[in-house]
């Protein structure tokens, strides 16, 4: 399974009846093993505390576009990296998957990166989380891409006037 959805108000409501803090180790759309560690809870909590903190994350067998905006990155990769394969050999169609993604992370790039904590309303620090940071999506998108399109000549072109375009808007951090 996966972990397609994160109920971050359920979680910091429970953190605070718990007087806790959570800490989740694993990333919105990452895989779950049957005895995969998620997070972290710091307190002692008994079974029935733990059963509800569960209830917070959502499992599925697939990801989910809701939470996850890796998932669709992704997806737009698989697209762009299957038209570049020698047996298809579409180099087009993988310029449309970059155009679309450029799209997506114009936003990522611009958008304050998502504070890693959430807070009750004293202020209180009652869940720690990892977003999925700019950095993470931008490499998600070019990486493959590069690879799989490294001997036709528009894919290159268009992926470095996509992070020029990126880098010259990018905030700070």
């Amino acid at each position: 399974d996966r972990l397609s959805d994160i109920d971050y108000p359920y979680l910091v409501k429970l953190a605070e009846t718990l007087d806790t803090t959570i800490e989740l180790t694993t990333q919105v759309g990452s895989y779950i093993g049957a005895v995969t560690q998620v997070g972290v809870v710091y307190a002692e909590v008994d079974e029935a505390a733990l059963t509800k903190i569960r209830k917070g994350l959502v499992l599925s067998p697939q990801r989910s576009l809701r939470q996850d905006i890796g998932f669709g990155i992704r997806q737009l990769v698989d697209i762009a990296s299957r038209a570049l394969s020698p047996g298809i050999n579409d180099p087009l169609t993988a310029v449309e998957a970059i155009n679309a993604l450029h799209t997506i992370l114009i936003r990522a790039v611009t958008r304050q990166t998502p504070v890693p904590y959430v807070t009750d309303k004293a202020g209180t620090i009652r869940l720690v989380y990892r977003p999925q940071t700019a950095d993470e999506l931008v490499e998600l998108a070019v990486t493959e891409i590069a690879v799989w399109g490294a001997g036709a000549v528009i894919v290159p072109e268009q992926l470095r006037r996509m992070l020029e375009i990126l880098h010259g808007v990018a905030r700070e951090e």
